[in-house]
């Protein structure tokens, strides 16, 4: 699947094992709203995961767990839910919180801020 920058709302998200993503925008802000439960155990094709944590982010609402088995790379807050990181894949990007979070034995975090590349603006003159 490949995913284009801008605001996402979904219901619940569950991506298994097998699915692959693809952010054609690496870095560019790509905000996930998530309303439901949240399990993601997908791969990621981008090679630079720094850069795709850089500009996604993912906002969770509700109070069900949130499950990261697969590759991370983005920042995760949420506030009213357990987040449980790195039972699978070993090595995550981003900034995360949520209300209690779990790292799995061997887990490498890696802290990528949410910084998204800024397009470029342009002024002209008459």
């Amino acid at each position: 699947m490949k995913i284009n920058l801008g605001q996402i709302y979904v219901g619940n998200i569950l991506l298994e094992s097998g699915s692959q993503l693809e952010f054609l925008e690496p870095g560019k802000e790509t905000v996930i709203h998530a309303e439901g439960s949240f399990i993601w155990r997908t791969s990621l094709l981008n090679e630079d995961k720094a850069l795709v944590a850089r500009g996604l982010k993912l906002i969770q609402y509700g109070e069900q767990p949130v499950f990261v088995e697969g590759d991370w790379a983005g920042t995760i807050h949420t506030a009213r839910a357990q987040l449980i990181l790195g039972q699978t894949v070993k090595c995550l990007y981003g900034r995360f919180l949520g209300n209690g979070v779990t790292v799995h034995q061997n887990t490498d975090v890696y802290r990528v801020d949410f910084n998204p590349i800024q397009s470029a603006l342009e002024i002209s003159f008459k």
